[in-house]
């Protein structure tokens, strides 16, 4: 008896199944980029405790800092991008006060002669009106600023591995001590973060408020 041997049926072809998975990476990137930091957070978080299981305890140290760099990378850049998209809405604000101001100033030369209390009465509108806008966006950065988070330095993560190492081996005296160190180096960080934000605030403000004071008739 002869044994007939069939070859298998050929498989579909592989672009045509992932093609329409190979667009979609481009259709959100900023949520790709994020969801890609996090899964690889909890990926190292998976190996950190695998780590620790099988004893290999200098691996999950090292494994454990590169998550904590990681988590700081990512709230760093979430903060950059917050501050980024508030900057980039005050300036569109300022240049439409500024086209604003522009044709205000091009209507009330044109009728000044004709009705000078009326472009009066327009030009202290439209102050009145660039005002109570500035106010508004200078509260949105006022509430950003008491948000500020500084970077953590090196001194202060150093500080936190020796707390978590202290309250392992359960030394709770020295863990305290070294718990008043960090709650003290995280205020002087703050206020050292919060005093930058608030001059580089004060310096945009300055400059886009001469900016629209240039523009304004006299």
């Amino acid at each position: 008896m002869e044994l007939v041997v069939r070859s298998p049926a050929p498989a579909p072809p592989a672009q045509a199944q992932a093609a329409p998975n190979s667009a979609a990476p481009d259709s959100q990137p900023g949520r790709e980029t994020e969801s890609g930091t996090e899964m690889f957070i909890r990926m190292l978080e998976i190996h950190q405790r695998a780590c620790e299981a099988e004893g290999r305890y200098i691996e999950a140290d090292s494994t454990r800092r590169r998550i904590i760099e990681a988590r700081v990378t990512n709230e760093n850049k979430k903060r950059e991008q917050i501050t980024s998209k508030h900057i980039h809405e005050r300036l569109a604000l300022e240049s439409q006060h500024l086209a604003d101001f522009q044709q205000f100033n091009e209507k009330w030369t044109m009728r000044i002669g004709d009705n000078e209390a009326q472009a009066e009465a327009m030009k202290n509108e439209l102050k009145e009106k660039h005002m109570k806008e500035m106010m508004v966006q200078k509260e949105k950065h006022l509430s950003a600023l008491l948000e500020v988070r500084p970077k953590l330095s090196r001194e202060l993560l150093d500080h936190r591995r020796k707390l978590e190492l202290l309250a392992h081996q359960k030394q709770y005296l020295e863990a305290e001590k070294v718990k008043a160190k960090i709650d003290a180096l995280e205020a002087e960080e703050l206020e050292k973060a919060k005093a930058v934000k608030k001059e580089q605030n004060a310096a945009l403000e300055e400059k886009l408020l001469v900016c629209a004071t240039s523009v304004l008739p006299a």
